[in-house]
């Protein structure tokens, strides 16, 4: 038993030095290769930075471009509310005028009776 022990305390040691040195050679190749992580996880945090910074810029252009976009529909509205607006006073510039056409036409038939009237008067005086 004691034989036993005594193997299986070689075999645990032998073991033990074996990770001892793979242990040790993992150390090692971490301390050259820190500089090396540490400027992979410099790059992976600028690049995201970038990645964030153009995320960011994305959604401030989409909220730009649907604020343009909104404008240019309420400035279409309002340039139709504004043609309808015209259209209207137009129309009703236009009817204004066409009666004063309309009276000043008959005031001109009528003078020109009274013209007419007064000519036949004169005429018939003067005979």
């Amino acid at each position: 038993l004691r034989s036993e022990v005594k193997i299986l305390a070689a075999k645990v040691q032998l073991h033990h030095s074996e990770v001892g040195e793979d242990i040790r050679a993992l150390w090692l190749t971490a301390e050259s290769e820190l500089p090396r992580l540490r400027h992979q996880d410099g790059e992976r945090r600028k690049l995201q930075q970038m990645l964030n910074q153009a995320r960011w810029e994305k959604d401030r252009l989409k909220r730009d471009y649907d604020q343009v976009v909104q404008g240019l529909q309420e400035q279409k509205a309002a340039q139709i509310e504004n043609e309808k607006e015209l259209r209207t006073s137009l129309l009703a510039t236009r009817a204004e005028g066409e009666a004063m056409v309309a009276e000043m036409t008959e005031s001109d038939r009528r003078l020109s009776e009274m013209r007419k009237d007064c000519w036949e008067t004169e005429t018939f005086v003067q005979h």
